[in-house]
């Protein structure tokens, strides 16, 4: 990825599957990971409104794991109406009663 930004790009824009664990730089989520349609938030340590910004740059998601997430949220209509093309959602062990947290 430190190759050269030409090279950091074309790899950004191939990734398939992300996980983080702090919120990155805007910049680096404007830019690349076009790709990304599995996010794994699970190990994510940051306060809602970076959660709700992160989520934001990844419309095309398909797969979004919340399991355990770090920070608690606080209702599940944190999700970003633009995750409608979601087929998979782990929201276990956060604190979204169950009735909530299906799709």
């Amino acid at each position: 990825r430190r190759v050269c930004k030409g090279w950091q790009e074309a790899h950004d824009s191939m990734v398939s599957s992300l996980k983080l664990s702090s919120p990155p730089p805007p910049y680096r989520l404007k830019t690349g990971f076009a790709g990304v349609n599995e996010l794994d938030l699970s190990s994510f340590h940051g306060d809602h409104a970076r959660l709700n910004s992160v989520l934001t740059y990844f419309s095309g998601l398909t797969s979004l794991n919340l399991d355990g997430l770090h920070t608690k949220l606080m209702d599940w209509t944190i999700l970003p109406p633009t995750l409608t093309g979601l087929t998979y959602l782990s929201m276990a062990h956060t604190n979204v009663r169950d009735e909530l947290a299906t799709l």
